[in-house]
């Protein structure tokens, strides 16, 4: 099943919270699921989870919780912290 990744802005008290919605092509309706970021650096592993869960047929809302850490790369898991 092909899906969707649309760019969001969640509205809130005080800022609006960048996030992304996955879905499946066509009409629903869906299953939700909310994925939420354990660290910055596991941005790109939520990814591949909300559009994997997309391909299943299940609608995805991955907010973006460290967008106040500024930009990030995703983290190499083969490098060791120092």
């Amino acid at each position: 099943m092909v899906t969707q990744m649309i760019k969001v802005e969640i509205e809130t008290k005080d800022v609006n919270l960048p996030g992304y919605v996955y879905r499946p092509t066509g009409s629903g309706p869906w299953p939700a699921v909310l994925i939420f970021m354990d660290g910055p650096a596991s941005g790109l592993q939520c990814s591949k989870s909300a559009s994997g869960s997309a391909t299943y047929g299940y609608f995805v809302l991955l907010p973006d919780l460290f967008y106040r850490s500024g930009p990030y790369e995703p983290m190499d898991p083969h490098v060791r912290l120092q």
